[in-house]
């Protein structure tokens, strides 16, 4: 992806081409480059640096030039992106591939652009905004699996795991959405609402089968008696 844009992409250098970062790194310095630059460097110079770049402060906004003009692409609230976008970012090791982490998020933000464009875009902005935007991705991606640590965990029965309950996660976000959709016509719809909402219903189906368990249980002993 980035030798297919390396010809044709220029950098716009900032007039604040380095940038002190916190602690623990206190007095180091990176070069503002371009993400073209700083991926096409030896990998050894990038993950030195790519250790400080992530203790830059989290951004919700990922900031780009194009023609000497600034844009700011904001997300205000993460839960509201789509729960397929949000299941694609879980789906991959966020931490080997930051570009494409970031093309995932544009790529819902920036509809009317085509992921060339998207990729470019990326690819011409400065190496410090990307990794501002990214470690707020990472970030958020870490509240989200935390919550659904703390509300969505379920302990299979004995009979499920010698059914091997397993099988169903190979089908990832489409899966989920199987188990809260009757109607399969309408999947894809599903996969487009925001997180939050799909989020909701998951929380609301777990309650309910609970709730139906326990009644069940309460039913029968009644019946013993």
């Amino acid at each position: 992806m980035i030798k297919q844009f390396r010809n044709v992409i220029k950098e716009l250098y900032s007039k604040k081409k380095y940038i002190k970062v916190r602690k623990p790194y206190d007095g180091k310095t990176i070069k503002n480059e371009s993400v073209l630059d700083f991926y096409m460097n030896k990998e050894y110079y990038r993950n030195e640096r790519i250790a400080i770049l992530k203790y830059l402060k989290p951004y919700n906004y990922f900031v780009y030039k194009k023609f000497l003009k600034k844009y700011k692409i904001e997300i205000e609230d993460f839960n509201n992106l789509t729960f397929d976008t949000i299941k694609q970012l879980q789906d991959i090791y966020i931490e080997i591939d930051p570009i494409r982490v970031v093309v995932i998020i544009l790529k819902e933000l920036m509809v009317n652009k085509s992921l060339e464009q998207i990729t470019e875009i990326i690819l011409r902005s400065k190496i410090i905004d990307f990794f501002h935007f990214f470690n707020y991705i990472k970030k958020s991606l870490e509240k989200i699996e935390q919550m659904e640590k703390s509300y969505l965990t379920y302990e299979p029965s004995a009979e499920e795991i010698a059914a091997d309950l397993t099988v169903f996660n190979q089908f990832g976000a489409y899966g989920i959405i199987r188990g809260i959709n009757n109607n399969i016509l309408e999947d894809e719809e599903y996969l487009k609402l925001p997180y939050s909402s799909i989020f909701s219903i998951l929380i609301w189906s777990k309650t309910e089968r609970g709730y139906q368990e326990r009644l069940m249980n309460i039913q029968s002993q009644k019946h013993k008696k």
